[in-house]
């Protein structure tokens, strides 16, 4: 639920385009997060009790959406380490070697 991508340089962008939209998806699930947790403010409160939790089935779906928005923001932050991870395989490649 938190939001980690940094702003993408400008060259990040030429070389990798998609992490244009990868940043500004992290971006939009942290903003949805925090409203979410703005209207059932228990989602972020783990000392809560169980009964204590609001039953409505609105907030069910956004501690769904919650979960859900977790785990997609820890699979770009994923993929946007394994561009780096790439980036620097490739920089330590001479221009004449092929990469296959």
């Amino acid at each position: 639920m938190t939001h980690r991508a940094s702003v993408p340089t400008p060259e990040q962008i030429v070389e990798t385009p998609e992490r244009v939209t990868l940043h500004t998806l992290d971006h939009v699930l942290a903003l949805t997060c925090r409203m979410l947790v703005s209207i059932h403010p228990d989602l972020n409160d783990p000392d809560v009790p169980y009964w204590a939790i609001d039953p409505s089935r609105t907030r069910l779906a956004a501690h769904r959406l919650v979960i859900a928005a977790s785990q997609l923001q820890a699979r770009i932050e994923g993929y946007l380490a394994a561009l780096d991870l790439d980036r620097q395989t490739d920089a330590g490649r001479p221009e004449d070697d092929l990469p296959f």
